[in-house]
């Protein structure tokens, strides 16, 4: 994800891989382009998921949401970070293997007593920052590990 985020001019803010699909928050530098970045991606993550495992890893397309100046950043990285709490598949986020990107940590920071609110914030140029959400095979999809989608 990294190499192909580096390589189309993107910066991964953050990121949660799920049992059926991913969620993820990138910034463009100009001239950057989304969905030369996702046809990246894919399909350097999929070439490397049939070796591995013989199969399919991604549905055609993606869904995506562009972050607009009143939107704040920092509470759409802990939105997507939070989704395995969400789903019901941990208690916290700090929990799940599955997420990073340069606004995962702000996105999980905070301590118990404040329910978890961010010790600081995160500011900058929002043009350019989409949300994703990118489908993983299907309903019925199993990952590699046994584990259920």
């Amino acid at each position: 994800m990294y190499s192909a985020a580096a390589g189309e001019g993107m910066a991964i803010l953050a990121f949660v891989f799920m049992p059926d699909h991913l969620h993820l928050l990138v910034q463009g530098r100009e001239g950057a382009s989304l969905p030369r970045f996702m046809k990246r991606f894919k399909q350097l993550t999929a070439f490397w998921f049939k070796q591995q495992f013989g199969e399919s890893l991604w549905q055609k397309g993606y869904y995506d949401h562009v972050l607009r100046g009143d939107e704040d950043l920092v509470k759409g990285a802990r939105y997507i970070i939070e989704n395995p709490v969400r789903a019901g598949l941990v208690r916290d986020s700090r929990h799940w293997e599955h997420l990073g990107g340069d606004l995962a940590m702000l996105a999980t920071a905070g301590d118990e007593e404040s329910g978890g609110d961010l010790k600081v914030a995160a500011t900058g140029d929002l043009e350019g920052v989409t949300a994703e959400s990118t489908q993983r095979r299907g309903p019925d999809a199993t990952w590699p590990n046994g584990r259920d989608a």
